[in-house]
């Protein structure tokens, strides 16, 4: 009886926690990301905090509190349920524009830091994300700063050097912070060696691509077919060169005309 009584407890504190925090529950997904290697990046690590969530979900617009100059507040990654204090938030910011590194912008994202503690509920991190050797804003115990190697878009052994020792760090720094379920599942997620990523993540790198006048992998191959190109002359191209993130307006035609011009036949092309 006492061992139905626990877990039936159990159950129901579980049952509570699923119910979103206030402060979530006053904002709405912004149904993107800022760029495109800011969904590159956050995407699977929303897949890890919150996987009953959509990852659209977690990158999420909020009102503007008092003091905050912007119309919305808007970290690029929000997520809860994921530190000791259910009603806590993590908020992940990824600084990899370069301006983030400038007296201006490291002002800006102090203020900002500021704003997103002051927003949520006690207890709540922030993560900031840079690939700059010093850290370039001040930090403690609610601000954390995690410096990792820059990756180039398709490059995808580079990119999970830069995952892991992302996750790494997020052990690390929150060891004390993370609730037990959340700290093992990041650390069995460290030293992998591939990301399988879900639709939904896979979309919204999709969408930050198109944002920014770039194409995916599937544009380019159903580009390549309507141009003439065979299966296998579409399948070298892809694996020598082309990468998904190409723009086939402003890069691939006019390539393609150009040699074309040149007078070589398709199988040359590729």
């Amino acid at each position: 009886m006492r061992a139905a009584a626990r877990c039936l407890q159990h159950r129901f504190s579980r049952q509570l926690t699923t119910v979103p925090p206030t402060w979530w529950r006053q904002g709405w997904s912004r149904q993107r990301a800022g760029s495109v290697a800011e969904a590159e990046l956050l995407a699977p690590l929303a897949e890890l905090l919150m996987p009953q969530t959509p990852p659209l979900e977690l990158f999420r617009s909020f009102p503007s509190p008092p003091g905050w100059a912007g119309n919305y507040l808007e970290p690029d990654l929000s997520a809860h349920g994921v530190l000791k204090d259910p009603e806590a938030a993590l908020f992940v910011e990824y600084d990899g524009y370069w301006r983030h590194g400038e007296r201006e912008g490291i002002e800006l994202d102090g203020r900002k830091n500021v704003a997103l503690l002051a927003f949520a509920a006690p207890g709540s991190k922030v993560i900031r994300i840079s690939h700059t050797a010093s850290k370039p804003v001040s930090c403690d115990a609610n601000i954390l700063w995690f410096c990792v190697d820059p990756w180039r878009h398709g490059d995808q052994k580079a990119f999970m050097v830069t995952f892991d020792n992302l996750l790494a760090q997020v052990v690390d720094g929150l060891q004390s912070d993370l609730n037990q379920e959340m700290l093992r599942k990041l650390q069995g997620q460290t030293g992998r060696k591939a990301l399988h990523l879900a639709v939904d993540s896979k979309s919204i790198v999709d969408a930050a691509m198109k944002a920014k006048g770039r194409n995916t992998k599937d544009e380019i191959s159903l580009f390549l077919n309507a141009q003439g190109f065979t299966a296998v002359h579409i399948s070298m191209m892809l694996e020598s060169q082309l990468s998904a993130g190409q723009s086939i307006d402003n890069n691939l035609k006019p390539k393609l005309q150009w040699l074309s011009q040149l007078g070589l036949s398709k199988s040359q092309v590729a």
